[in-house]
């Protein structure tokens, strides 16, 4: 290349040097996003880093076309550059990104996937955090009151309140709070009022957002104008796992937050599109992914509170129609692309075995994850079932009434042992006699939930159809749940 003042100027070198370096750059820079497509795989749980790394790569390619457009400006005002020399070092600013090229053209032609994840992703999160705050196999530390506490200082109102309101338990809260606070390692007083420390019986969690890492959270939130833009419900769920907060953008930072702490997995978008888009109704396809969700998020602790062979003992499913598709996307998502763990069977269920228990109790795992979840997201003149189902999720740890019970069962299985609540509990005895009382209180309130739902479809089948959207698969389709 010639050099003197023949050479073109720009930003004081001649402008094959400069728009060599700057475009090397932004290219290198592109290059290390690790997922500038938009596409969600099932290892991308977090809707948000899908949508993160996308915005990287938008903003890298628009920079590039930004200075693209100031170099041809600027040599063209010069007047004595000539139009030829101004397309040569465009061209030499667009041979770097030759190899990226069909990266480039999935990150521009994703921009409405990525719009429809973003739209959907409140209530995609608002299911998982339902099902994990309800029924508690899926991963510890990440319960939404802990969450809001860690951010905001908010104590849940419920469960304190619940507690000094039972005649046999209130008077003995200062015992109770010294082993909730011992269980929970730490001296901060707070874990007898969050409750939600899996039943105060766990360590205090590292998965827990520090207040600090919340409010750099909520700046980014704040000044992402394009998310906050794309951020709404779907459609009003049947249950609230967080009723105190009723602000949509400060909804969808707390279970932004649940959503990338979650380790579980979920339904590739590939899947998805391949199998069920344009087929299933979007409350039927949300239905689907949430139940791969909190599967995933189970087998990932391997299933060590998901005690499907004792809600599903003896119990038979029978499907028809489409459902079996749904089945067949649910356990290729789990089984095919994440590797997930089955259920363990019980060798004294009478339904039939079909050959391989473990499997047929982990499909009707997955059936009734699914049904639990449809219930969640059920249109009004659906099936009563449905009604039914959703009327018990919603008397959950979000509730009074549930706390009312919790207590309750509590102070029975102190009673059973002999610890005589006529008089103050001594810390010493609670300490050294009830580490697994919390805990298995709640598991008898699940047990007793989950046998419920099963009861009610036992009882009132859905073998009407499983959607009334007449465009959808699931139009017609039925489950039938019978007792051995």
């Amino acid at each position: 290349m010639a050099s003197g003042s023949a050479d073109p100027i720009f930003l004081g070198f001649t402008a094959f040097e400069t728009t060599a370096f700057c475009t090397s750059i932004i290219v290198a820079g592109y290059s290390l996003i690790s997922n500038p497509k938009g596409r969600q795989t099932g290892f991308d749980q977090s809707e948000y880093h899908v949508y993160a790394g996308w915005r990287l790569g938008v903003a890298a390619i628009m920079t590039q076309v930004a200075l693209m457009t100031a170099v041809v400006v600027q040599l063209l005002r010069q007047g004595d550059i000539s139009g030829k020399t101004a397309g040569w070092v465009v061209a030499l600013m667009l041979a770097p990104w030759a190899p990226l090229a069909g990266r480039v053209r999935a990150t521009l032609s994703s921009a409405g996937r990525v719009r429809r994840m973003m739209q959907s992703r409140l209530t995609r999160n608002e299911i998982s955090s339902i099902v994990r705050d309800r029924f508690k196999f899926g991963q510890r530390g990440i319960a939404l009151p802990v969450i809001i506490y860690h951010a905001k200082g908010v104590f849940p109102d419920h469960p304190l309140a619940a507690l000094l309101a039972n005649p046999r338990l209130g008077e003995h809260i200062d015992a109770l709070r010294a082993y909730a606070n011992k269980a929970a390692q730490t001296s901060d007083g707070y874990a007898l009022e969050l409750g939600s420390l899996w039943a105060m019986s766990q360590s205090l969690q590292p998965s827990s957002i520090p207040k600090r890492s919340y409010i750099a959270w909520r700046i980014i939130c704040t000044i992402d104008l394009m998310a906050r833009l794309w951020t709404g419900r779907r459609f009003v769920l049947r249950a609230d796992a967080m009723p105190e907060i009723r602000h949509v953008h400060e909804r969808a930072r707390f279970l932004d937050i649940a959503d990338m702490l979650q380790q579980g997995g979920t339904i590739s978008d590939s899947l998805m599109a391949r199998s069920m888009h344009g087929k299933f109704c979007e409350r039927c396809r949300l239905s689907t992914r949430g139940a791969v969700e909190s599967y995933l998020e189970s087998s990932e602790r391997g299933h060590a509170d998901l005690r499907a062979k004792l809600w599903l003992q003896d119990v038979g499913m029978n499907w028809q129609g489409h459902f079996e598709r749904v089945i067949d996307v649910m356990w290729e998502a789990a089984f095919m692309d994440a590797k997930a763990m089955k259920v363990e069977s019980d060798d004294e269920d009478k339904s039939p075995a079909y050959g391989d228990r473990g499997k047929v109790t982990t499909t009707k795992t997955l059936a009734l994850l699914f049904l639990i979840i449809r219930s969640l997201t059920h249109r009004d003149g659906e099936h009563d079932t449905y009604a039914a189902i959703a009327a018990v999720i919603r008397v959950g740890p979000f509730s009074r009434v549930w706390w009312d019970r919790y207590w309750n069962e509590l102070a029975n299985r102190l009673e059973s042992n002999d610890f005589g609540l006529e008089k103050a509990i001594p810390v010493e005895a609670i300490n050294a006699k009830t580490p697994s009382h919390f805990k298995a209180a709640l598991r008898v309130l699940i047990d007793e939930d989950m046998a419920c739902i099963v009861d009610k479809l036992v009882r009132d089948p859905i073998g009407a159809s499983l959607c009334s959207d007449e465009k959808c698969f699931l139009h017609g389709a039925k489950i039938v749940l019978n007792k051995y």
